[in-house]
């Protein structure tokens, strides 16, 4: 039986381990992103259309929460991953911060 196991996992390549640390995946179309790596935000400006996609990439070790100036949480990003897309209808500045960070950045919709 231990046998058809090693056998079994040498021929499907079995993963019995995870490596803790995963690269996030290249973006593979043009939405902008704003990513967070030692909460320094690069860009720290993003210019949308409105309701324009944009979306940030987490490459910190701990989950922040992004906050525009009105308080509304926009989104969550995890730890080591990119969030979902969100985009803003209303054309202006809009500035947020980030949770655990000294700066924030701005979106302008034009």
């Amino acid at each position: 039986m231990v046998r058809w196991l090693l056998l079994g996992c040498g021929l499907g390549a079995c993963h019995l381990a995870e490596t803790p640390e995963r690269a996030l995946p290249d973006p593979v179309d043009d939405t902008p992103r704003i990513t967070i790596a030692a909460c320094v935000l690069t860009p720290e400006l993003v210019k949308v259309t409105p309701n324009g996609d944009f979306s940030f990439t987490n490459q910190d070790d701990v989950d922040h929460t992004i906050t525009g100036a009105d308080g509304q949480v926009w989104v969550i990003a995890k730890a080591h991953r990119a969030s979902s897309i969100i985009g803003i209808t209303k054309v202006g500045s809009w500035p947020f911060s980030v949770s655990d960070c000294p700066k924030g950045g701005t979106v302008v919709v034009q």
